[in-house]
């Protein structure tokens, strides 16, 4: 169930990124929201972190299969975070460069 909710998460968190990045703002206002998004999952993955100390030994004590890091990707929301915050700052600098 976690993975469904983060798929539909990240939908609607990319549809609204690319209807930022088709408006008229500005490029400021475009790298501000990107920073934010990958400020929270830093932060989001810091109390993790500090709250599940066993995480780590969880992680490492999985039996590793081809679909595992998929599986772990979309169980874990500030991994989608930063990802999408680093595909939006791809699509605001190719935005920025392209006005020239």
């Amino acid at each position: 169930m976690t993975i469904v909710f983060n798929c539909i998460f990240v939908i609607l968190l990319i549809y609204l990124l690319i209807t930022l990045n088709k408006s008229k703002s500005k490029f400021l206002n475009k790298l501000k929201i990107s920073l934010v998004l990958f400020i929270f999952s830093v932060l989001y993955g810091i109390v993790m972190q500090l709250f599940l100390v066993d995480i780590a030994t969880f992680f490492i004590d999985r039996e590793i299969t081809n679909y595992s890091f998929w599986i772990e990707l979309m169980e874990s929301p500030e991994a989608l975070l930063k990802i999408i915050a680093v595909i939006n700052l791809f699509s605001i600098w190719r935005a920025k460069h392209g006005e020239k």
